[in-house]
């Protein structure tokens, strides 16, 4: 009889515990949704008109000025560069070969602004 209560009060422990956890990964997910879906920034990309690669450009949507922390990555060459930039409302950042970066297809870009990280991959 004993082992009987003990295996069911386990049995409940568990149960909640693996309920707090599931509903606050929920939470947790639902408010990173929300940031992505607000997030402040497009990501475009042109071709350079002269010079080589493309040309990514970032278009601050909101109506303040944001300062952003872009990441660009070549996995193949495995090299880097970060750039951290204020970019005012309804304007665009360009990054290209003359800001010391020439993007290909391939490329990954991590754009982080107010605490978010959003993930970008050149086609």
């Amino acid at each position: 009889m004993k082992n009987n209560i003990v295996i069911i009060a386990v049995s409940v422990v568990a149960t909640l515990l693996f309920v707090a956890v599931f509903l606050s990964l929920r939470s947790q997910i639902q408010t990173t949704k929300q940031q992505l879906a607000n997030f402040p920034f497009e990501v475009h990309y042109r071709k350079a008109i002269t010079g080589n690669g493309y040309v990514d450009q970032f278009l601050n949507k909101s109506d303040t000025s944001k300062s952003v922390k872009i990441t660009l990555t070549n996995p193949t060459l495995n090299q880097s560069k970060v750039f951290s930039q204020v970019v005012d409302a309804h304007r665009f950042l360009e990054i290209g070969y003359l800001q010391g970066w020439a993007s290909s297809s391939g490329d990954q870009i991590a754009l982080e602004c107010d605490g978010v990280v959003k993930q970008f991959t050149i086609p």
